[in-house]
């Protein structure tokens, strides 16, 4: 809201200083400036009262009413005071005279600020504004100026009149006699003082000017009327929308707040948030929470760290024996969920936020969707059979993801297991950062509030301010993605039930640490490892793989050449693969093509999907895509670039592991992307990305 308020103060600002300027010609300079310095002393003694920043904001949009009203004014009162022949030298030490007053001023108000209170320097700034004001400081000031040259200004005047006089002398003599009077004043200027004794002024089309400009005057105070009005209804209906999504009105509520950690944050804490996406269905009395997310920002170490915990984690649940994570949300919400969590990972989060789907849905709808890759195809359609799953239907390949394809790709999972869907979610959350930005943010705000207002709780046992959730989209928006750090344990099936899951206390443990202290220098040292520079003079090498095999020269070539010609795109092959993989869909073998021509927001594309047998969970897919499009946001700062044989790379690790290397050809996007689950190892993806050579032409 900093931005908005400041926004208003500099419209309003521009708006009225030029109308103000012109008034002050007609009604003269002295009102203008005793009211500048009346709406001054107002806005410094509403400052002063504020106990909140939402009640800050409208004086802060006001200010620029006291600005416009005495900045160019001030300046034109100097200037009729001095004399003509130095009105720069006037309006230079008077400038100069202000400046040095102010900076004494704001040195004083600063001490007074930290040493005493805030309200305390806006206090005394109105009460100085009520003393002998700027009209006659400014007066003083000017007549001074004009007492030091008052011998040249005389000289000044003299000799103006002299000039006028034979100017009026000179215009008589060349009228024509016929001409009537009212012609002949005009052609003097209006001065006919010299035919009739006295002196009159005829202003031609004066009356439709001044009619004008009093329309103009009245057009902009009622549209500055009208934009303070609905900037302080803006205020006003935010600071309403976080005191209802913060309000903790039940005993549940109340709960979750007493789970949460300590007081209020310091700006350059960590602050550590648990989201849980809630699952309420038709019907349901105690929806279940199908998504479990810890987010921890640190400010200092310029960190984000996500533990995605999974649904079918086995755990002790206090009071209700054992069973997994999604059923304590189920048997208490959020505040036993937290309790949980705590007694497992000693992690207690300093805000809990709850979030059903249909407000996922929307949010995600109106920042416009992410761009992301989809790594294999992902179709179901529900008959109301057997299989009651959630309809999809996703193509796969890099491309725009709106609010209802996202929320459905997220929530996948049957046809895999939960530790996939936590990758799915967290790739997901990375696509949808890069979205993030004021721009997008402020011209959405009503949409986000009403969304917030329906199905959002954000509660801590303090309530956070306008202030401190924008500060905390901006650090989450400007964090480096190498300091992004996804953080998932290593699970393995629960022994008496397989369709859970089990984490060890030193796996746990591992992940924990990695979640609170995350190590930014690990993406850095492994790409370094695996693409280390060559020496001065020798050929660069790959580190021999130990993953991978040289294919037939001639494997898939006819596909990728029909491929090519139908997108119209150089493509590259690949001469070597992980050992197992095939060009096919690992879920439809038959019914899904591996290779896919389409189209990214106009852009040609070509996705080639492989499968991998994997360790745990079955087989994965990796993939290669080709997009006609130079920069696609996917590409954003790469966290490291290295040449081989004549070609750039760009390499994209998480943590210490690569998910993406890429390079670019003729304005063309080309990147080999690794697993959900980073099956492929570093040097494995390093091999086959550098396999990679053009498809000959047939």
């Amino acid at each position: 809201m900093e931005i908005g308020a400041y926004i208003g103060f500099n419209v309003e600002f521009s708006a009225l200083v030029w109308p103000l300027g012109a008034l002050s010609d007609h009604v003269g300079r002295r009102g203008l400036l005793i009211g500048g310095m009346l709406v001054f002393a107002a806005v410094y003694g509403g400052l002063a009262v504020a106990d909140a920043a939402w009640e800050a904001y409208p004086l802060l949009a006001t200010y620029g009413l006291y600005l416009a009203a005495t900045d160019g004014v001030g300046k034109a009162f100097v200037a009729d005071h001095a004399p003509a022949a130095l009105s720069g030298t006037a309006d230079s030490a008077f400038s100069l005279l202000a400046g040095g007053c102010a900076l004494i001023a704001s040195t004083v108000a600063g001490v007074v600020y930290e040493r005493v209170g805030h309200g305390v320097p806006f206090a005394i700034g109105a009460a100085s504004a009520r003393l002998p004001g700027p009209s006659r400081c400014g007066g003083n000031v000017a007549r001074r100026l004009h007492l030091a040259c008052q011998g040249l200004r005389l000289d000044t005047r003299a000799s103006g009149r002299a000039i006028q006089h034979a100017r009026d002398q000179q215009a008589l003599r060349d009228a024509p006699r016929s001409r009537s009077l009212q012609t002949t004043q005009s052609t003097t200027s209006g001065r006919i003082g010299h035919l009739t004794g006295q002196t009159m002024r005829v202003y031609r089309g004066t009356p439709r000017r001044r009619r004008f400009l009093r329309r103009l005057l009245l057009a902009l105070a009622a549209l500055f009327l009208v934009v303070a009005v609905s900037f302080a209804f803006a205020v006003w209906k935010l600071h309403q929308g976080l005191e209802e999504v913060q309000a903790a009105n039940t005993p549940a509520d109340r709960a979750v707040v007493e789970e949460t950690a300590g007081g209020a944050l310091a700006a350059s804490s960590p602050i550590t948030f648990a989201i849980f996406g809630v699952d309420r269905r038709k019907g349901d009395t105690a929806p279940r929470s199908d998504t479990t997310i810890l987010v921890r920002l640190d400010p200092r170490r310029h960190t984000l760290s996500q533990l995605a915990l999974t649904r079918d984690w086995a755990v002790p649940i206090p009071g209700h024996g054992n069973g997994i994570l999604t059923w304590a949300y189920h048997f208490g919400g959020a505040a036993l969920a937290l309790e949980t969590i705590r007694a497992q990972t000693g992690i207690r989060p300093n805000f809990a936020v709850e979030v059903d789907f249909d407000s996922f849905r929307r949010t995600v709808d109106a920042f416009d969707g992410a761009y992301m890759e989809i790594d294999r195809r992902y179709y179901n359609h529900n008959t109301g059979g057997a299989t009651n799953y959630t309809d999809i239907d996703l193509q796969p390949g890099y491309q725009h993801l709106r609010g209802a394809a996202a929320l459905t790709f997220v929530r996948f999972r049957h046809s895999d297991d939960d530790p996939v869907r936590i990758a799915r979610q967290q790739l997901f959350v990375a696509a949808f950062k890069r979205r993030l930005d004021p721009i997008t943010t402020s011209t959405h705000l009503y949409e986000l509030l009403g969304i917030a207002t329906s199905s959002l709780k954000l509660l801590g046992r303090h309530k956070a301010s306008e202030v401190e959730i924008l500060r905390w989209i901006e650090l989450a928006r400007s964090i480096p993605r190498q300091n992004a750090i996804s953080v998932r344990c290593d699970v393995i099936p629960y022994p008496k039930n397989h369709s859970w899951f089990s984490i060890t206390p030193s796996a746990l443990a591992t992940c924990i640490h990695a979640f609170l202290q995350p190590d930014t220098t690990a993406a850095t040292r492994a790409s370094a490892d695996v693409a280390r520079p060559a020496r001065p003079g020798s050929p660069s090498t790959p580190i021999p793989p130990s993953q991978t095999i040289v294919t037939e020269p001639g494997r898939d070539l006819g596909r990728y050449q029909a491929t090519a010609r139908a997108a119209h795109l150089r493509l590259y092959l690949p001469s070597r693969l992980p050992v197992g993989a095939f060009t096919r869909d690992p879920q439809f073998r038959q019914s899904a093509d591996p290779f896919r021509v389409y189209r990214v927001d106009g852009h040609r594309a070509v996705h080639v999907t492989y499968s991998y047998p994997a360790a745990i969970f079955g087989n994965a897919a990796f993939g290669f895509q080709a997009i006609a499009w130079s920069a696609p946001p996917i590409l954003d700062a790469p966290t490291a670039s290295r040449t081989f044989a004549g070609r750039r790379y760009d390499l994209y690790l998480d943590g210490a592991r690569i998910t993406r290397i890429a390079w670019h050809d003729g304005g063309v996007s080309y990147w080999v992307s690794n697993t959900l689950l980073l099956a492929l190892s570093n040097e494995t993806m390093w091999s086959v990305a550098t396999s990679f050579r053009p498809v000959p032409k047939e």
